[in-house]
Order: structure tokens, then sequence, then C-alpha cells
């Protein structure tokens, strides 16, 4: 039996060791599962214009709710978030925000859309997913 996992998520396909994480450092091999440490724990949570968002006349004048948790697996150079897409989830301070209270906070502050930003959503699949199906 091996003791890795691979990745699936993205293109890199990592190869994870029981107990490492692989290249987005949050997606981690745990008693053979891969898991997602950052789900339920975004880092940043803010109210934006929606004008701030790559997004061509989609609800002009409106907030968007916004969020990301840890960890990345690109590694852009010249990164505007790398104080939280390339730390580890232990260093960097979170919210305590599962599914139901991320989207009841959207809700409390009027947000018409929710937007996972600011790192890769892609490595923190599993809490976009379950926030998302929520707030549908």
């Amino acid at each position: 039996m091996s003791s890795w996992l691979e990745c699936q998520l993205c293109p890199k396909y990592c190869r994870i060791e029981e107990g490492h994480t692989g290249d987005c450092g949050i997606r981690m091999n745990l008693d053979g599962e891969l898991l997602a440490t950052t789900y339920g724990g975004p880092c940043s949570v803010h109210m934006d214009p929606i004008e701030k968002k790559p997004l061509f006349h989609f609800l002009p004048g409106t907030a968007i709710f916004s969020l990301a948790t840890a960890g990345c697996n690109l590694h852009c150079r010249n990164c505007q978030n790398h104080t939280i897409s390339q730390a580890a989830p232990e260093d960097v301070e979170g919210y305590l925000a599962p599914p139901e209270k991320l989207v009841e906070s959207a809700l409390r502050q009027q947000a018409l859309s929710i937007a996972y930003t600011y790192t890769e959503p892609l490595v923190y699949y599993e809490y976009t997913y379950d926030c998302c199906a929520l707030a549908h």
C-alpha cells in the first residue's frame, strides 16, 4: 500500500505523502484522504466594489463579498497577495467561518454575489463548493 496520494485538483498532480501538503501548501494527505486544511477558515474577508473584479457590466454599482484562504498553487511572480497566497495556513490569521456562517455574513452585508479571490480558489475547492451550494 502506498503512503502517498495524487491530488487531481490542478494540473500539477502533486504526489502527497502522508502528513504532508502539495505545492499549494494546504491540500494535505491525512490518513489516506486529501483535505484542504483551510476549510472553513478564510484569512481574508472583505466587501469590494464589483468593479474591482474582472467582470464586465455584471451588477454594476454593487458590492461583492470577497474571500480567500491561505495557500495557492500558482506562485505568480509579483503576486499582490503573496502574504496570504504563499503563506502556510498556520502563519496567517484566519476566521472561523464554516459555509453556513460565511453565507449568513454575505447576506447580512446585503451582498448580491460572492467572489473567491485573492488566491486560487481551486485549492480549497470543497469549501468553495459548499459555500456556493448554500449561497445559491
